[in-house]
Formats: structure tokens, sequence, C-alpha cells
């Protein structure tokens, strides 16, 4: 397939939602599959447009558990879009999205890392961002990507897509799995917009 829908649902909440937007999915995008990794798959049973697999949040936080149903849905498909499961389709999906044929990743919003962290360069920021950032330039540094490099994306991971570049986009999901794991052992549990962007600026995965 051209490409397929995934996303992460734990917990109760999560789980009705993400089977909300695979009834969007079902009416708005027909004959797309939607991955689903899940703590519960049963609760998946009877929505036949869902592959839904059992996942144990690996993470201090399931943030950067995106990576796997990422890994997941371009074992079966050449492209996926991320969507968070709190997320709802409200029209018809075009098949031939010129922006999902474009091999790397494209995002609903990104920005340069100048701009996301703009308040700690002028002082402004509260100590949460400041850490963040401390965090962020040292992963950068220990991967020899420069921050400030313009084609070094923060990218906004409620929607994304990602696809297939001649084996980029293993190396790219290689490279959140250490980035997950140095973030967390630093302190920092959410963001991982700042993963995505350093990983796919190490992959040379084209970020847009």
């Amino acid at each position: 397939p051209k490409f397929c829908f995934c996303t992460l649902a734990f917990g109760k909440k999560y789980r009705a939602l993400a089977l909300l937007l695979a009834q969007d999915i079902e009416k708005f995008s027909p004959n797309t599959s939607f991955v689903v990794l899940t703590d519960s798959p049963g609760d998946f049973s009877k929505q036949s447009n869902v592959k839904a697999f059992k996942h144990k949040q690996q993470g201090v936080k399931c943030y950067h558990d995106k990576r796997f149903a990422i890994a997941k849905a371009l074992s079966m498909s050449n492209a996926c879009i991320f969507l968070d499961a709190d997320m709802r389709i409200l029209a018809a999906v075009p098949q031939d999205m010129q922006w999902i044929q474009v091999p790397g990743i494209a995002a609903r919003a990104c920005d340069v890392m100048s701009k996301k962290y703009a308040k700690v360069f002028n002082g402004t920021a509260d100590a949460k961002l400041c850490k963040e950032y401390k965090v962020s330039k040292k992963a950068a540094q220990k991967l020899n990507v420069e921050l400030e490099n313009e084609n070094v994306k923060f990218v906004y991971e409620y929607l994304f897509t990602v696809t297939k570049d001649s084996g980029k986009e293993i190396e790219f999901l290689k490279q959140w799995e250490i980035l997950a794991n140095y973030y967390e052992l630093n302190g920092v549990y959410d963001g991982e917009g700042n993963a995505i962007g350093l990983a796919a600026a190490k992959a040379g995965l084209q970020t847009r």
C-alpha cells in the first residue's frame, strides 16, 4: 500500500478515542489500514480497518513510543501518517497526496530550533524549556549535528508522515531510540519533536 495511518492508544480513554479515529478513517479513507499499538488489542477487534498490536510501554512516559508504531506501520506500507489518538478526520482523505510521495518526513508543523528556543536565547524561558534546550544541545553535540542549523527541525509530533527513503528511515528510527533513552536519562520525558528532528538530521532524512 502507498500509505497507512498509525497511532498509540494506552488506557481506556485513548482506546475509545482511537476507535473514533478508526471510524473516521473507515469513512473518509476507505481501504486504508490503521495500525494501532495498544495495551488492549481486543478493544479493536470489531473495527475491520484496524491492525491492533499489543505493546508494553517502553519509556517513562509513552511519548517516544511513537517510534514503535511508525516502525510497525512502515513494515506494512511505503509510508505512514502518525496521528495522536485524540485527533479526528472530518473530510475525505486524498489518495494521491503529493507530500506523502516524497521520501522523508512531512509534518503539519515544524520549527527551526532557533525559533523553538527563542525564549532561551532572549532570557525569558522557564526552567523546563531551558533544561530541554540544554539536553537537546548536548544530544546534538554527541551526534555531531549542529542544533542551530536551519535544516535541523523541531517536529510537532501530533501529525506527521514518514515515507521510506532507501533505508534512511531505518537509521532514523535507530537514532530516535538512542535519543529517547538519552532524553529520559537526563530527565526530559516529553518534547519528542526534538528527538525526531535530530534523528532525521543524523540519518539524512529530509524534514519539511
